[in-house]
């Protein structure tokens, strides 16, 4: 009975169903020869429409192809029964090609797109992959998700405002499939008036504001539904539009019901027409309706599937069919969750019952591309009255408005995509491929030169030295002794002849680096790609539609992408360092010959020695370059792009000047280069990375890496800042730098980002940082902040780009808090004239280090929160059991240090933390000949430790080592008194007569010696232990690489698991399956949690496993008590004299270092350099004159290896 009175009615108004005529009215049968003016050859459609053929002959016709010369007509012979005639054709093209047609009238204009893919002997059209533009619009990027084979032809319908006295629609098919195809295209011009120029916005809080411009938007069709009624054809519309039932859309209908009007629909002036929507919508409802005495406390819902990133219009469609008078039905109507109408009154509005009326509304449905589902809901207001009707809804439009870049389906505007079929597309990506050779080219020579030096050595590993007890000093000597000599014929054994093991693990070494190498390239291609069309319209979502799921959300493809490569690398780089460390822990350099290695590789001689940037070498220079390249080709490749899709007409339509909106996105590429800096800011600075090493580098060498970074940064960032205050200023919307949004971009939290990095940026400036170094090193800790409000500020998709260098940096840091909660064993110290004390630590056999390495040092009664550098001065060959530092009274810290230890009622205990050692894994000043060392006061220091190491290689493996020059200038002759820490202070045991050392004091601030025995002797400290107390160890046991590897590597897939169950079970169903966009805020806050949870679960698990084993090695170690150890001093008398022999002291002025280092011609020599900048630069320029003179010499004669031009110099 219901659908017989819907039909008498349709028939009924028939006659007044199509008053509308429109000016331009092109119904195109694509494929179809038949000529525009015979219609009786013409395909008829199912609404009785007349179809003509889209190949024109005319000269005079209104629309025009000349591409569709080379395009294909496809006819399908088997089409299936019932299917309308305009999807039995079909026109192919397999190249670029459009439509142009020519306009009566300009203004809206609809059109429609019919697409059927059949199958043909020919061709299969289902494969078709292609693109459509209409004038500036991107109407179709993807044609798989259409799903139009079969007996479904789907229909695209597009309300598109004109300008122009034409409209151009153009296809473009994909490289790949070079295949796209249309069955029937529809342009119709529209009423003016069907779209408004103002709706109401409903912002992410539910408020109401004025939308603007709509009518200059473009609109695509998503949802159009007949509520309550059944399915209205385009016969019946008299714009020829298809409304479809509810039934499928409705998620809750309990208590409603539905409703047919008999009558006549009463359209008024200012109100909705039928060219808004047609009597067969109006006539049909649903509705709640109170039957008793109270209002009945029910929610019609309906639930519409869209896609996110878009803004949407939604058009509700009322009219009061069911009411018995006016002023009876009020209501309130919800879009999306919130109050959009409250106690909507439709007598109020239209003055009559049966008179239409349509509500405009703009939602903004997130920054992603996530689908979800848009409600809209009806129900009783306050003001409903019982025994009535408490809602009604007549019918639903929900259109998507274009997007920024004026497109409907991504973010590619039409120059893009016109541009990705263009073979000029290539330039970009050959250009991109260039620069990746050029550093491949780079990065190639210099591993190959590491991989070189390690052929030519010679390795042979040190065997680990058992432990045992003793009472006091002189058993801890004996013992020493005895396991020297054990070693010294062990060692000797081990250089007779070579482990078949060896060969084993140089292979796996390299096929380890050539897997670093390869992933590295990758890496680094993929951040050179980044900013081309080819990475972000073709590579970039091919991957995110097959990594992207509810598991690991927009981030998996940057995670996979920047994230795991990084960190495959530092697990890969720490079993390549166990094997280093394991098997070849010294590393003897001697070419096959037998004779020293010579020559020096020209990447490491300093070519910048004064200026800004320090001491620079060339590989330094070089790699520098092609970093300022990368991020000038990265800002030059975002910013063509993105200009590409600024125009009058797309910037005019968000009230803005072109210059201006080229501003905004200048602003935002910036910040997209600022973040390449920030992803590399973090791994000069973790000390115990395995990236480092693995390219011989140590953390102390990189800090000028970290600080050239950070200057870059803060510039690109706070430049990025300045363009948006700029642009928010001159655009009126100054407001926005209060935003906060829930689902976006946070100004306020990029805002407090530039702010805390600019803080800390200028307490790193030379004068403050000297002058105030604890404002330096308290303001540094607000890193931890800048990253949290940067993660909040652009989300954690974007952040993970950067994720690598802070996960590693996160993974040490954790690390060293771990080992710095430890209280280490302070056994003695001694007290030198010249203001500065040697601090010796116990130690665990376990823990090696190699010479150079340094440890981090707190004392909490002087300061509990500031850690000091200091340069280990003991060799734990010589030493397995002591690690030793000279601490220079010279700033606040280590002066009340010296005060604490050389009163003479010195305290007999201290409470001391340390972090380390972090050193280099391998040395290579034994490849020279000569080694000649300079040092400028407590730069002395790095060279102690060296020298030891020498002297262990010449006393116990009888090694014949370099010769030693140890050039030192100091201020008085009291800080001769460093030279006695050359010698360890429990002595050592063999003839260090044939160690061929030669020292050379410089003392720059007397004229002579002072003949008097006043001087201040050394005073040595004994502490007594204490049971909180423990011996330096590492705080993952011997095989810290391998637990480091293990750590990452856990820690990151357990962030893995947690993160995709949140994503999948708490993320993905937003809210409760209400679908709303989560909050950004809150995921970002999740995933650092998690972060946070599975590093600490990782390390944590690590140390505890490998602190047992550390317990019992330290209760191996006896307590040490009493005074001097005469006995050792005894033993040490002999080789003090004989380093006293070897030493030389100049008075009144400095060393003159040009002829000092220029005496070296004819030897191979190695000359480092540790002290004052003022002294590294000196020597550095005549290092690098000097060879420069020589350079220029070589077209003459012929200088072999080994002369004066292969110096080398190493900064410390």
């Amino acid at each position: 009975m219901f659908f017989f009175l819907f039909l008498l009615f349709s028939f009924s108004t028939l006659s007044l169903s199509h008053p509308f005529s429109p000016l331009d009215n092109y119904l195109l049968d694509c494929g179809s020869t038949a000529p525009l003016t015979t219609a009786a050859t013409s395909s008829l459609s199912a609404d009785h429409r007349l179809f003509s053929g889209d190949l024109a002959r005319t000269p005079n016709s209104p629309f025009h192809s000349p591409s569709l010369r080379a395009s294909v007509s496809l006819r399908n012979d088997n089409p299936f029964p019932g299917l309308s005639p305009i999807y039995h054709t079909a026109r192919v093209f397999t190249s670029p090609a459009s439509y142009t047609f020519s306009l009566k009238d300009k203004g809206p204009h609809i059109v429609r797109f019919h697409f059927h893919a059949f199958k043909s002997p020919q061709l299969d059209l289902g494969r078709a992959q292609f693109r459509v533009l209409v004038d500036d619009y991107v109407v179709l990027t993807n044609f798989t998700r259409l799903n139009c084979t079969g007996q479904n032809p789907k229909v695209l319908e597009f309300l598109v405002p004109v300008e122009d006295e034409k409209i151009v629609i153009v296809f473009v098919p994909n490289r790949d499939s070079k295949l796209a195809f249309v069955n029937a295209i529809e342009v119709i011009s529209a009423p003016n008036d069907l779209v408004p120029e103002t709706a109401q916005f409903i912002g992410s809080s539910g408020n109401l504001v004025n939308f603007d411009g709509l009518n200059k938007q473009a609109l695509e069709v998503v949802h159009r539904v007949n509520v309550g009624g059944p399915k209205v054809t385009p016969f019946n519309d008299s714009l020829w539009r298809t409304w479809v039932p509810d039934d499928g859309l409705l998620r809750s209908s309990f208590g409603s019901e539905r409703l047919v009007f008999g009558g006549r629909i009463k359209y008024h002036d200012g109100g909705a027409s039928r060219e808004v929507a047609p009597d067969n919508v109006y006539n049909s409802a649903r509705l709640i309706r109170s039957e008793n005495d109270s209002v009945t406390n029910v929610n019609i819902t309906w639930a519409f599937p869209i896609l996110g990133g878009y803004k949407y219009l939604i058009r509700l469609h009322f009219c009061d069919i069911a009411s018995i008078s006016l002023n009876m039905l009020y209501f309130n109507v919800f879009v999306n969750g919130y109050l959009a109408y409250e106690d909507l009154d439709l007598s109020y509005i239209t003055r009559s019952l049966a008179s239409p009326f349509y509500a405009d509304f703009v939602v903004d449905y997130g920054d992603g591309n996530v689908g979800g589902d848009l409600s809209v809901g009806i129900g009783p207001s306050k003001n409903s009255i019982t025994h009535a009707v408490d809602g009604i809804l007549n019918g639903v439009e929900v259109m998507k408005i274009n997007n920024s870049h004026s497109s409907f389906d991504g973010e590619d505007c039409s120059t893009i995509v016109l541009k990705s079929w263009s073979k000029g597309n290539y330039s970009g990506l050959l250009l991109t491929l260039a620069a990746a050779v050029c550093i491949v080219l780079s990065l190639s020579m210099v591993i190959r030169r590491k991989m070189i030096e390690s052929r030519e050595s010679l390795s042979w590993s040190r065997l680990p030295v058992n432990s045992s007890d003793g009472d006091d000093h002189v058993k801890i000597s004996r013992r020493r002794r005895s396991e020297q000599v054990t070693n010294q014929e062990m060692d000797e054994e081990v250089l007779k002849k070579s482990p078949p093991s060896q060969e084993k693990y140089g292979r796996a070494q390299f096929a380890i680096r050539l897997m670093v190498l390869v992933l590295f390239l990758a890496w680094v291609f993929v951040w050179v790609v980044a900013p081309t069309d080819t990475y972000k319209q073709i590579w970039l979502p091919q991957l995110k539609a097959k990594i992207n799921s509810s598991y690991f959300g927009k981030q998996g493809a940057t995670l996979l992408l920047f994230t795991v490569p990084i960190l495959f690398i530092a697990v890969l780089g720490s079993i390549y360092l166990h094997i280093a460390k394991k098997y070849n822990y010294f590393k003897i350099e001697r070419s096959k010959n037998g004779k020293k290695c010579e020559g020096v590789f020209i990447g490491k001689r300093p070519m910048l020695v004064r200026g800004p940037l320090g001491i620079v070498s060339g590989t330094e220079l070089a790699l520098l370059f092609m970093f300022i390249v990368l991020l000038v080709w990265s800002f030059s490749n975002y910013l063509n792009n993105s200009f590409a899709k600024i125009s009058q007409k797309s910037a005019a339509e968000d009230g803005e000047k072109v210059w201006q909106k080229k501003l905004d996105k200048s602003a935002l590429m910036l910040g997209k280069v600022g973040n390449i800096c920030l992803a590399m800011l973090f791994f000069p600075v973790t000390r115990g990375s395995s990236l480092l090493p693995l390219v011989g580098l140590k953390s102390e060498s990189c800090i000028k890496y970290h600080i050239w970074l950070g200057n870059m940064l803060m510039t690109i960032f706070t430049a990025h800042g300045l363009c948006y205050i700029i642009y928010w200023a001159v655009t009126n919307q100054l407001s926005k730098m209060l935003e906060w949004k829930k689902t976006g971009i946070s100004n306020v939290a990029g805002e407090l980002t530039l702010l805390i990095g600019l803080l800390m940026w200028l307490t790193t400036f030379p004068r403050i940082r000297r002058k105030a170094f604890e404002l330096f090193f308290y303001t540094h800790h607000l890193y931890i902040l800048f990253i949290v409000l940067f993660i909040f500020h652009v989300g954690i998709s974007y952040a993970c780009i950067m994720l690598p260098g802070f996960y590693l940096f996160l993974v040490d840091r954790y690390l060293r808090f771990l080992q710095s909660r430890q209280q280490a064993r302070l056994v003695s110290a001694r007290v030198l004239p010249c203001e500065a004390v040697e601090l010796n630590f116990s130690k665990t056999h376990g823990l090696t280090y190699n010479p150079t390495s340094i440890v981090f040092i707190n004392i909490p009664s002087i300061s509990k929160l500031q850690w000091h550098p200091f340069t280990v001065t003991s060799n734990s060959n010589l030493e397995p059991e002591i690690l030793s530092v000279v601490i220079k009274s010279e700033g606040a810290w280590s002066q009340k240090l010296y005060q604490m230890l050389s009163v003479p009622s010195a305290i007999d205990h201290l409470n001391v933390h340390v972090e380390g050692p972090y050193g280099p894994v391998s040395t290579d000043y034994l490849r020279h000949e000569t080694l000649v060392m300079i040092s400028g006061g407590s730069g002395i220091t790095p060279f102690v430790s060296i020298i030891r190491e020498l002297i262990y290689l010449n006393i116990t493996l009888r090694y014949r080592t370099p010769k030693l020059t140890l050039i030192c200038a100091f201020k008085n002759t009291s800080c001769l008194s460093m030279l006695d820490m050359i010698l360890p202070c429990y002595g050592i045991n063999g003839d260090i007569s044939s160690l061929q050392l030669q020292i050379e004091a410089y003392i720059t601030r007397e004229e002579d010696h002072k003949q008097n025995n006043n001087s201040i002797p050394l005073q040595s400290i004994w502490f007594k232990p204490n049971q909180k107390d423990s011996p330096i160890s590492t705080i993952l046991g011997p095989n810290s690489w391998v637990w480091v590897g293990a750590i990452i590597s856990s820690s990151f897939i357990i962030f893995i698991i947690l993160i995709g169950m949140i994503n999948h079970y708490y993320i993905f169903p937003v809210d409760h399956n209400t679908n709303k966009i989560f909050s950004y805020p809150l995921k970002s806050s999740i995933n650092m949690l998690v972060i946070c949870v599975s590093i600490a679960m990782g390390a944590s698990a690590a140390v505890l496993w490998n602190k047992k084993q550390n317990v019992k090695e330290a209760k191996k170690v006896q307590n040490m008590e009493g005074s001097s150890p005469s006995v050792e001093r005894e033993l040490e008398s002999l080789p003090n004299q004989i380093l006293a022999n070897a030493t030389n002291v100049h008075y009144g002025g400095r060393p003159d270092l040009r002829r000092l280092l220029l005496e070296l011609k004819g030897s191979n020599a190695g000359v480092l350099v540790s002290g004052p900048k003022e002294m590294r630069q000196e020597c550095k320029l005549v290092i690098s004159l000097e060879k420069f003179f020589v350079k220029r010499k070589e077209s003459k004669r012929k200088l072999p290896l080994g002369t004066d031009e292969a110096m080398k110099e190493t900064q410390i």
